[in-house]
């Protein structure tokens, strides 16, 4: 710029006229990517350069888990897998290594849909390019180094002595094949068969069952159905029925605040609001999450804290009452005889002068197999009533504790829609029988 030329520029960057910087150049043509590896995906990688080798070195670096070629570790591996081939350009043409047609010339992501591929599929294909000094070929071995580097011992010990199977050989040279290592290493960790597919379906089919087996663990319950979910997209299948399979499965967890939540959520889809099976499964497990930590996860309502109570006083008391009656059967008072352990003093009870206790202790005690459920004692009638237990005045019809339990019975049947009533009624009634045992003795 001369003299003239900058004096133009001065006046009229003062008069507005002018931009206070010079405006970006563009990138030249493919020097523009999101990451190094995406960078020119049609020239090869020069190896010798310090640019090259850093390529290398992140493109063949193992994944964050070792992957042990089990089942439930297929998901997490693929994800991850998938991750590294966008991010070091397998998948971008004409470098492109992950997408390969199958027997009718579509392409399948191998990663993704690798049910969908056969081997036979994977060696025509990248036989085109193995031995070619491009970028596909180089992705190629990126891949399979970075596979053969996230496989721990376990995984190894899958695929030992098995070369054969993701080696191609080209003019008696063996050159591995990344795609082939993949697809080998699935069907070491999924059984690949025809029966393969109905048997996850089935499996969604019956979370309802899978839920009570894991103690209703929402964030294993999501592992398993992604696992069975995931299978089927993988071999071309569909499930059209998921989202009612997960809500059945949700519905019968152990929580109660959990399966309020999640009906809100069904009322809501069924109302018409749009909903993928991940975003419910991010839902409950937000929620599953949420309760654990703050401790409510199957925690106890007021009512079944009450029913527990009653439940360990009721049992209290029957105990009690029992070992009285086999202590009197069996000749023993023990206690009741005014020994010194029950009279450290020495103090004796007047002779002739029973407790209210000691009188009616006979009550406690039960007829003998074939005996008579009725007696007479002092003109009264008395008849053994299974319900207190004790010998009493009344008839079995006439027992307000059977009547209490009849009429909670009943009240269960008709109202098996409504939890807490139910919950209060028992409540109640084993608070009646309690009342009742201890107005007994």
């Amino acid at each position: 710029m001369d003299a003239a030329q900058f004096q133009q520029l001065m006046q009229q960057m003062q008069q507005g006229l002018a931009p206070l910087a010079a405006p970006p150049q563009p990138f030249p043509a493919g020097a523009f990517a999101l990451t190094p590896g995406q960078a020119n995906p049609a020239n090869p990688i020069d190896y010798t350069t310090s640019s090259g080798i850093k390529v290398w070195i992140e493109s063949t670096a193992p994944l964050t888990f070792k992957f042990s070629a089990l089942g439930k570790e297929v998901n997490t591996f693929c994800e991850q897998l998938m991750r590294r081939a966008v991010k070091q350009g397998w998948n971008l043409a004409p470098a492109n290594i992950i997408d390969i047609p199958d027997g009718d010339a579509e392409n399948r992501n191998v990663i993704n849909e690798y049910g969908r591929l056969t081997n036979e599929n994977i060696r025509t294909h990248v036989t085109t390019y193995i031995a070619t000094n491009t970028r596909q070929s180089q992705n190629n071995v990126q891949m399979f180094e970075c596979v053969m580097n996230s496989l721990s011992r376990e995984g190894q010990l899958t695929i030992l002595a098995e070369q054969d199977k993701y080696y191609i050989t080209v003019a008696n040279v063996d050159y591995p094949c990344g795609p082939l290592l993949f697809k080998l290493l699935m069907q070491k960790a999924v059984i690949d068969t025809r029966a393969t597919a109905s048997l996850l379906r089935e499996n969604l089919s019956s979370l309802d069952t899978y839920m009570s087996s894991i103690q209703s663990n929402i964030e294993d319950f999501n592992k398993y159905v992604k696992m069975n979910y995931e299978g089927l997209k993988a071999r071309g299948e569909r499930c059209d029925d998921i989202m009612i399979n997960l809500f059945k499965g949700y519905m019968c967890a152990s929580d109660g605040e959990f399966v309020r939540y999640m009906k809100q959520k069904k009322d809501s889809y069924d109302d018409g609001t749009d909903m993928t099976p991940e975003q419910l499964m991010t839902f409950a497990l937000n929620k599953y999450e949420i309760l654990s930590k703050q401790d409510l996860w199957n925690a106890k309502t007021a009512e079944q804290e009450q029913i527990v109570a009653l439940t360990a006083e009721l049992g209290k008391i029957k105990d009690a009452n029992l070992k009285f009656a086999k202590t009197l059967k069996s000749g023993k008072p023990g206690k009741r005889d005014g020994s010194k352990k029950d009279n450290p003093k020495g103090k004796t009870k007047p002779k002739g002068k029973k407790s209210q206790k000691d009188k009616y202790a006979w009550k406690r005690i039960p007829p003998k197999d074939g005996d008579s459920k009725t007696k007479t004692v002092d003109g009264v009638t008395y008849r053994w009533c299974e319900e207190h237990p004790c010998w009493v005045t009344h008839s079995l019809d006439d027992c307000k504790v059977r009547q209490k339990r009849l009429a909670e019975l009943a009240s269960r049947d008709s109202n098996s829609n409504n939890a807490s009533a139910n919950t209060a009624s028992y409540a109640n009634a084993l608070s009646a029988i309690i009342t009742d045992l201890e107005n007994q003795e």
